[in-house]
């Protein structure tokens, strides 16, 4: 028994004993007896301990496991001791940075957290973090917190490149684990739980490194005693009980990376309480094998790895630029064949020659695409069922959870309300956006969140009705919970709203005026977090001090810097670009931060020559948050003078003024393409990619109708905000949409690899470019489906985060859900309703578009009463046909315009009529 020191505690003893001795009474240790009372916990306690568990369980993710996690990632030396006591500060002393609903009151620490890493091990409880380093081999982490006066504990073993062997007993030590955890049922003894799982530990060959300590119960000791699972001990399992879970597994040997022999050992510990079936956990960080394993390339890997991505990179590269030649050779380029029709005749005059071995060559270029796809399929498929088997279902809500935990909250402590309050007077606090309500005599905080509003009554006295956030009855009857106030406390009784009577106008209107000021500022705090959500301080730029660096000067940026065009000069430094514009405004972007880079010089069509920088993690330029950073030179005349186009195309001001675009043109590409290339010589790791033209289509992206452009690495519009960049390698699968023979325009569907973001849909894009865009996605290795129809992807991704192994194993993933009877399609798709677009914000990016509706026109259906009248025609002799009316139209066309030009010249010397 514990010895108390103390003058009251030794007066205490001394009393006891001499007390004792006068009675010639026995004492007794009374620790098992209390041991008994504390050992089944109440429901109160128990939720408390539920509680506490799950304050342990997302304190160890987010604070000591991301530790250690930045740690191995950045391989920093850092001591155990300075692991574990900044994570023991944050419990300590800023419990907010766990949930915004801890008080410092509720919270402490177990314990110091116990990091160790390299030989020996202490696997007791008892053990502490020592001042070395941490090892990146074999990383032993425990904590436990104490809510309410509750304790709950957590440990896990990670490895950092581990041996086969260290794979074999880790998985070993779950078994282990899970045997606990089926033997501790309510009846069982505790002495023959561990003699069971200690006979479990021997059959599968780890007897000797086997701890025979199971854990202890736990509560508000941290250690119950009367508890522990030991094998002596004869105490019985009881339904209320909690208890402590700890398999080691010590002493064990394994072969680094340097062919030494090092020692490791394995702890896995939980919270757990006892129900009726069983135990069940209370603390869930994952302890699967693929959760705790990590693996450290070295330089040789990288390398390598970084080779095979530059080899894909061009091959995906010279594929591109085939398929760019091959669709130039299907252009009519007037100024080097001598006009359209000349052009037209050379193209023409083989065409029936060679028409049976274009048919052949499209033949056989379809089966490879069918045989690639289908290879892309299996490949597919064999990651999704791979990823099922290994990875444990995930929680969806789990962010919902997350933010239930972080109500709003005015005050955490009596001691944070403001000093001197009115007595029986509405208070509005700004500092903490609550407005404090006198209710029976008492000052109520209510969130600014929680208030709908504030009026003032139009009657004889004056009255202020203050009306609150409260659930609201649906048609059905149901109640909804859309508002995170509501969601979060569902069983609470919810106050709709209050009427105050005031004094004087002045008072009445001074209130009002406060709340009103209050919720202003809160939408405007909203607003703000809003935009900078998901913003990643950038770490510092280094600058080049003297010397010769990369510089393009005279060149605009977009967003504009204060919201003015800016011009000023792009500088490369050594670890990111620095923008130096007018009025000392500059802007930096790190090379670390950009995802993809962009040369697109002014050709043909085009106004601009550009660079863009599509980022990782967006920033704010201004107050404005942007994901796309770009330095452009308006090459061309965006407005050109009317007049002047009425001039004739051999004036002699009109030649010079072309050649002078054209030079311009040239002067310009030139030098962005200098700056390009020497960046790309002075920056490792950054490659500019340029988009192929040829390969472009047009399409509606966010209600703009642009010209989309594939590159290597993505397909993007970046000629004129709003920009559109979407990655390649995020993309799972793409589906074309509303695809029918007698539809103009189809739609086009990204469906990215990451669940959690929306797909992409892009909309009318014109039938004749599905072909080019069929060949460039699975030249990308992208999978594709066609689909008559628009789907709800909203529903869609739902169902496959709800039931992922439903979706691959019943459904048979993306190629079940698409490829099925063309018959049952034909009958979804028969009718016009088939194609318009489910209702929602995925078909709003093109619905407001008359194009996209043009698809359902009058001039469909007589194009498909021609198309009928037409078919007893076979394919030489419409071939033939279709030549003669072109040549015909060709032949007009050119008589009209020479008809023009001669009516043009006869107007220029024609004598004008004098004025009279």
């Amino acid at each position: 028994m514990k010895k108390e020191g103390g003058k009251l505690a030794e007066a205490w003893n001394n009393f006891f004993v001499a007390y004792v001795k006068k009675e010639g009474l026995q004492s007794a240790s009374i620790t098992d007896g209390l041991g008994g009372v504390f050992s089944v916990k109440e429901e109160s306690d128990i939720q408390i301990i539920r509680k506490s568990a799950a304050i342990t369980t997302s304190t160890y993710k987010k604070f000591l496991l991301n530790e250690i996690e930045i740690a191995i990632d950045e391989e920093k030396r850092v001591s155990h001791s300075k692991l574990a006591e900044k994570v023991e500060d944050i419990i300590m002393n800023t419990p907010e940075q766990i949930t915004k609903a801890l008080m410092d009151a509720d919270i402490d620490s177990c314990y110091t957290p116990i990091i160790q890493s390299g030989a020996p091990y202490n696997l007791k409880p008892s053990a502490q973090s020592d001042d070395k380093n941490l090892q990146f081999g074999t990383i032993i982490a425990s904590m436990g917190v104490r809510y309410k006066r509750f304790c709950s504990n957590v440990c896990r073993t990670f490895f950092v490149n581990p041996s086969a062997e260290q794979k074999k007993h880790y998985e070993i030590a779950l078994e282990l684990h899970q045997m606990a955890l089926d033997k501790l049922k309510p009846g069982a003894i505790l002495g023959d739980v561990v003699k069971e799982v200690e006979e479990g530990a021997k059959q599968r060959g780890v007897g000797q490194f086997f701890s025979a300590n199971l854990g202890f119960g736990i509560g508000i000791e941290f250690i119950e005693r009367f508890l522990s699972i030991v094998p002596a001990s004869t105490k019985e399992v009881k339904e209320g009980m909690v208890f402590n879970i700890d398999i080691g597994l010590a002493g064990m040997e394994t072969e680094n990376d340097k062919k030494k022999k090092e020692g490791y050992a394995i702890k896995i510990s939980d919270t757990v309480k006892i129900e009726e079936k069983g135990a069940v956990l209370l603390t869930t960080n994952p302890r699967d094998y693929k959760d705790i394993a990590y693996t450290l390339e070295d330089e040789e890997e990288i390398q390598e790895r970084e080779k095979q991505k530059r080899e894909k990179k061009v091959k995906q590269e010279q594929k591109m630029k085939e398929m760019a030649r091959g669709k130039e050779k299907d252009i009519y380029v007037e100024e080097e064949r001598g006009g359209w029709g000349e052009e037209r005749a050379y193209r023409t005059r083989g065409a029936g020659r060679k028409k049976g071995e274009d048919d052949e060559a499209k033949k056989s270029a379809e089966a490879k695409r069918e045989a690639h796809q289908k290879l892309l399929w299996e490949k597919m498929r064999e990651a999704a069922l791979a990823k099922l088997s290994s990875t444990k279902k995930k929680d969806r809500n789990e962010k919902e959870k997350e933010i239930k935990i972080e109500n709003l909250i005015s005050y955490n402590r009596p001691q944070d309300l403001p000093a001197d309050l009115p007595h029986n007077r509405i208070y509005v606090d700004f500092p903490s956006d609550s407005v404090l309500i006198p209710i029976y005599g008492d000052l109520i905080p209510f969130h600014i969140s929680n208030i709908k509003n504030a009026t003032s009554l139009q009657t004889e006295e004056f009255e202020l009705r203050i009306s609150f956030v409260a659930p609201s009855v649906g048609p059905g009857g149901g109640v909804t919970n859309q508002i995170p106030s509501v969601a979060n406390n569902p069983d609470c009784v919810f106050l709709r709203e209050v009427t105050f009577k005031m004094g004087t106008e002045k008072n009445l209107s001074l209130v009002l005026r406060h709340i009103q000021e209050l919720r202003k500022r809160w939408n405007q705090k909203q607003q703000m977090k809003k935009k900078t959500e998901g913003i990643v301080e950038q770490d510092k730029l280094v600058l080049h001090r003297g010397g010769d660096f990369p510089r393009l000067h005279n060149v605009l940026v977009r967003p504009a810097l204060g919201g003015r065009r800016t011009a000023g000069t792009l500088e490369v430094h050594k670890n990111g670009f620095l923008f130096k514009g007018g009025k000392g405004q500059t802007l930096e972007l790190l090379f670390n931060n950009i995802k993809h880079a962009f040369y697109q010089p002014c050709k043909k069509g085009s106004l601009i020559t550009v660079i863009h920088f599509h980022l990782i993690n967006a920033i704010l330029i201004g107050k404005k948050r942007t994901s796309d950073v770009q330095f452009f030179v308006e090459v061309m005349e965006a407005v050109r003078d009317v007049e002047k186009d009425k001039r004739s195309m051999f004036d002699q001001d009109e030649m010079e003024e072309e050649q002078r675009e054209k030079q311009n043109k040239k002067k310009w590409n030139d030098k962005f393409r200098k700056f390009v290339q020497q960046t790309s010589n002075v920056v490792d790791g950054l490659s500019f990619d340029s988009p192929f033209e040829q390969l472009s289509f047009h399409g509606i992206v966010d209600r703009h109708n642009v010209r989309l452009c594939p590159s290597v690495d993505a397909l993007l519009f970046i000629q004129e905000p709003p920009f559109f960049c979407l990655t390649l390698d995020e993309v799972e699968v793409a589906v074309f949409e509303r695809v029918h023979f007698h539809l103009k325009h189809f739609d086009l569907t990204f469906v990215f690899k990451d669940r959690t973001k929306k797909t992409c849909r892009l909309g009318s894009i014109p039938m004749e470019s599905f072909d080019t865009i069929e060949e460039w996605l699975d030249s990308c290795d992208i999978k594709y489906y066609t689909y008559k129809g628009n789907l709800n992807w909203d529903q869609v991704i739902a169902s496959i985060v709800d039931s992922p192994e439903s979706f691959w194993v019943e459904v048979g993933g993306w190629e079940g859900m698409f490829v099925g009877d063309d018959d049952e399609e034909e009958d979804e798709s028969g009718d016009d309703s088939g194609f318009e677009a489910e209702s929602g914000s995925e078909s709003d990016s093109y619905s407001d578009y008359s194009e996209s509706g043009s698809d359902f026109n009058e001039g469909d259906e007589s194009e498909s009463d021609e198309e009928e009248e037409s078919e007893g025609e076979d394919w030489e002799e419409m071939e033939k046909k279709a030549r003669e009316e072109d040549m015909k139209k060709f032949r007009g066309d050119e008589m009209k315009r020479k008809r023009e030009d001669e009516d043009e010249d006869e107007r220029d010397f024609r004598p004008k009529k004098k004025k009279r």
